[in-house]
């Protein structure tokens, strides 16, 4: 067989190959993406009446000026707007249905931000602040819409450097107005 014959089979054998893989590939199932169900029967309430008293008892904090103020605030780090604190009242009588929990020092959780916030999400809102304890730690809320679902998550850490925990809600979609409203 001449070089030419054999450089012309491999070509060939290589071609066949990748249009074997890509047929093999467009035939094969696409795998469906996970539907989540809401169930009424197991809803909670995603924010609590005790996080948004503790945030409005800091409101106004920032503006301390005198020993006497100051004292006042001696647990607050964070001094809320009144635009927050009003969606986090509305984020209140928001109900949903909990996913998972989640701590990032736990590897082997099964419960993932990204199983839940993908290319067809849309952040609502998110709010981030700051509670003093034994040291400050911060807390988080983020509200966003996958696709036709919303969702809940809160999160914080104990102190500065330690790792996040929290957890995921599917929100009642019965309460869309209301998560809309967080978004003005």
């Amino acid at each position: 067989m001449k070089p030419t014959t054999i450089i012309m089979l491999i070509v060939a054998v290589i071609l066949l190959s990748a249009a074997i893989y890509l047929i093999i590939e467009a035939i094969k199932p696409v795998p469906k993406e996970k539907t989540l169900e809401y169930d009424p029967a197991i809803e909670v309430n995603v924010l609590s009446s005790s996080t948004i008293e503790a945030l409005e008892s800091c409101q106004g904090s920032s503006l301390a000026t005198t020993l006497e103020e100051e004292a006042k605030y001696q647990f607050c780090a964070y001094d809320i707007t009144e635009e927050n604190l009003t969606k986090m009242k509305i984020l209140r009588t928001i109900r949903g249905n909990k996913l998972c929990g989640y701590d990032q020092r736990n590897q082997n959780n099964n419960c993932s931000f990204e199983d839940h916030y993908g290319n067809n999400s849309r952040d609502i809102w998110r709010l981030t602040w700051y509670t003093i304890v034994i040291k400050r730690n911060t807390e988080s809320i983020k509200v966003w819409a996958n696709n036709e679902d919303y969702f809940y998550m809160r999160s914080g850490n104990s102190a500065p450097g330690t790792p996040f925990s929290g957890s995921i809600y599917l929100l009642n979609p019965e309460d869309k107005a209301a998560i809309e409203r967080l978004k003005e």
